[in-house]
């Protein structure tokens, strides 16, 4: 995936930007319904922060939409279409010397939560938007 601001390399296996900023692309999802909330996660014991979204990385090979597909089956165990997902944007952001680059996308949830099995984390929640 060609990108302009970025001049990328492949040293040692890392993928480097122009100023040797290692770059990680990720992707994240947004459940939401129809009372206006979002889903997100509580990674109390399992990440740095204690509520977070739901995604992770691209592999190799791999789209941002077969990415963030993938990941919705691998932490919700649920299976969800492309056509089902919308995409939002993107954001950049610089954490602990990585560059990030993420991907993300809504999807309005046609499941109940209870029909989810958590397999990262310790909860989810419902959230509303404000």
């Amino acid at each position: 995936m060609a990108r302009k601001d970025l001049l990328l390399t492949i040293k040692n296996f890392l993928l480097l930007d122009e100023d040797g900023l290692e770059v990680a692309n990720k992707v994240l999802i947004l459940p939401y319904n129809d009372q206006n909330q979002i889903l997100i996660q509580d990674r109390t014991g399992f990440k740095s922060s204690s509520w977070g979204y739901f995604g992770g990385s691209i592999e190799k090979g791999e789209s941002a939409l077969d990415a963030v597909i993938r990941e919705t089956m691998e932490e919700l165990t649920i299976q969800i279409a492309s056509k089902d997902l919308m995409y939002f944007g993107e954001f950049t952001e610089v954490y602990k010397g990585i560059k990030i680059i993420c991907q993300c996308f809504l999807w309005k949830m046609d499941v109940s939560v209870d029909d989810l099995t958590l397999r990262e984390g310790r909860d989810m929640e419902f959230v509303a938007i404000k």
